[in-house]
């Protein structure tokens, strides 16, 4: 990672390169992967707002929760039988 910096991963990094497959290095790993989880950081760098129109007669037609577009449920849109 481009700027990380942890003493402890790299005496990990550095210990499991030297450990057999087994308990020991699963064992490592799994405080490698617990300690990128502590240390990572979000920052949301960037915020766009959504304008979304639709019928009123539409149904489970929202704004997206990710960056993924208005039809990241497209599954779930329905039009009601009768309208």
């Amino acid at each position: 990672l481009s700027g990380y910096t942890s003493a402890a991963m790299d005496a990990l990094v550095a210990r499991v390169d030297h450990l057999p497959d087994g308990t020991a290095r699963t064992a490592a790993v799994n405080r490698m992967d617990a300690l990128a989880w502590r240390d990572a950081v979000a920052l949301p760098l960037l915020f766009e707002p959504q304008l979304l129109v639709a019928q009123s007669r539409y149904s489970g037609f929202g704004p997206s929760p990710g960056p993924d577009g208005p039809a990241w449920d497209i599954a779930d849109w329905a039009i009601p039988s009768g309208t």
